[in-house]
C-alpha cells in the first residue's frame, strides 16, 4: 500500500478479507500498524502494513528484515510476539501482538509534559535491558529513541518492547572497523544520536547506549538542550556540551551514567548490568513509576 491508501484505513475497515480494524496504534518510515480483530484467530492482534514508497524498497527486503529480527528474538522479553506474515496483492503484513502506546506518545499525555526522576529511570532500565537481550542476539538498533518504546499493561504489570527494526544491521558489519578513515553515514534521529554518530564513526552498541541516555533525559526533563536546532548548530552543541549543563541537578548516578559512556569506544565491551543497577537506583520509594504510568495510560 502507499501512504494515501493507508491514510484512508479507519476503524471498522476490513483488510484483506480478515482484519477488522480498531485503531491505528502508529507510523513509521517503512509501515503503519493498526490493532485489529484477526477473523481467522478471533483475537485482538497489530498488523503492521509495508508502506510502499517511489523509488523506494521495491523488492521488501526492508520488510523480510524485520520478520527475520522478530523470528530471531522470540522468547525474549522486551519483543513482541510474532504470529506470521502475508501478502495480500501487492502489500505485505505482518501479524503481531498488538500494545499500547508509545513511550513517546505517552510523554504527550503526562500533565506536565515529562516523568518523575523515578519514572524515567525505570523506562531506561528496561531500555537497557531491551538492548542488552538485541545485542547479544547480534543486532544494532541504530534508532533508539522513545518513539521506539512501545508499552503493554496486563494487571497490575507493564511490558515494554523495543520496537521499529528499519535500520538495524548486525554488529560484526560494524564493530571492529573503527580505524575506518571512510566516514560513516548517519543513520538514526538527530536528537537521540550519539556524537559518535555524528562525527562518522562505526556505529556500535554504544551509540545505542547513548540513545538511551539522552531517551532518558528527554522523558525526565520533557526537552534535550538542542531540540530545535538545525542540524550543524544541534551537532555542535551535543558534541561540545558540558555534562552540567547537559544533566543539570540530577543526582551523582546520572553523572557517572553519562561518564561511563564518553569512557567507551565502538570496540569496547557494555557492562549493561551496571548501567541497569545505576538507573535503578535512582528509583526512589516514594515515587511509584507504574501509578505514574497507569495515569496516563488511562486519558
Amino acid at each position: 500500500m502507499d501512504s494515501d491508501q493507508i491514510a484512508r484505513i479507519k476503524p471498522g475497515s476490513v483488510l484483506f478479507n480478515r482484519f477488522e480494524v480498531i485503531r491505528k496504534l502508529g507510523a513509521g518510515s517503512f509501515g503503519a500498524v493498526f490493532e485489529v480483530i484477526d477473523g481467522e484467530r478471533g483475537s485482538r492482534v497489530a498488523i503492521k502494513l509495508e508502506i510502499k514508497k517511489n523509488g523506494g524498497d521495491e523488492k521488501g527486503e526492508t520488510f523480510f528484515k524485520e520478520v527475520e529480527i522478530l523470528e530471531a528474538m522470540q522468547g525474549v522479553d522486551h519483543f513482541l510476539q510474532y504470529f506470521g506474515q502475508g501478502k495480500h496483492r501487492n502489500c505485505h503484513y505482518i501479524i503481531m501482538e498488538a500494545a499500547s502506546k508509545s513511550v513517546a506518545s505517552l510523554l504527550q499525555h503526562s500533565p506536565r509534559g515529562k516523568f518523575s526522576l523515578s519514572t524515567s529511570a525505570y523506562f531506561a532500565y528496561n531500555f537497557v535491558e531491551a538492548l542488552k537481550e538485541f545485542h547479544k542476539a547480534g543486532f544494532l538498533h541504530r534508532d533508539v529513541k522513545p518513539g521506539n518504546f512501545i508499552i503493554k499493561r496486563i494487571e497490575d504489570t507493564l511490558n515494554i518492547y523495543l520496537i521499529d527494526f528499519g535500520s538495524v544491521k548486525p554488529i560484526e558489519n560494524y564493530c571492529g572497523t573503527s580505524q575506518s578513515q571512510n566516514p560513516v553515514p548517519f543513520v538514526g534521529t538527530l536528537n537521540y544520536a550519539s556524537p559518535n554518530v555524528h562525527r562518522g564513526r562505526p556505529y556500535g552498541c554504544i551509540d545505542d547506549m547513548f540513545s538511551v541516555f539522552y531517551s532518558f533525559l528527554k522523558i525526565n526533563t520533557g526537552t534535550l538542550p538542542w531540540s530545535g536546532h538545525l542540524k550543524k548548530a544541534l551537532v555542535e552543541k551535543k558534541v561540545y556540551i558540558q555534562s552540567a549543563e547537559l544533566i543539570g541537578c540530577k543526582p551523582r548516578s546520572v553523572y557517572q551514567i553519562y561518564d561511563k559512556l564518553c569512557s567507551l569506544t565502538c570496540d569496547d565491551v557494555i557492562d549493561y548490568e551496571w548501567f541497569i543497577d545505576k538507573f535503578k537506583s535512582l528509583i526512589t520509594s516514594d515515587q511509584s513509576p507504574l501509578s505514574e504510568i497507569f495515569e496516563c495510560l488511562a486519558d
